[in-house]
């Protein structure tokens, strides 16, 4: 028996979180320059090691399944360097870039309800 690795996006694995932030983005407004500016310092002061992984993910997964890249190249013009990958989110589709606006709401509630957790069991 032999297995084959393929580049189509149907043989893509399935990742739920995806599907669900997608679905939830969907109806959301354009982002204006300034919301963009917003949403780019959000995701640097807020985004933790797991956030940051889960992000790179959800952009390779959207590059993969709407724009059809290529699994092993990095898509819409990242910059590379020492602290890790730069994304332009003016380089990406509207809709990946009001996916990453929904992604960061979630993860922020995630962290703050994970904090709140935390605060119970030390009382």
């Amino acid at each position: 028996m032999s297995t084959s690795t393929s580049t189509n996006a149907s043989h893509t694995p399935s990742f739920p979180l995806y599907h669900t932030i997608k679905q939830r983005a969907e109806n959301r407004s354009l982002l204006t320059y300034d919301e963009q500016m917003e949403l780019c310092d959000s995701l640097n002061k807020n985004l933790d090691q797991e956030g940051s992984e889960l992000l790179y993910v959800l952009i390779k997964y959207y590059s993969i399944l709407e724009n059809h890249y290529p699994q092993d190249t990095l898509p819409y013009k990242p910059k590379v360097n020492k602290g890790g990958i730069k994304f332009d989110l003016s380089a990406m589709p509207s809709g990946l870039v009001k996916m990453i606006q929904t992604f960061l709401e979630l993860h922020e509630a995630k962290i703050l309800e994970e904090r709140e957790r935390e605060k119970q069991k030390n009382i």
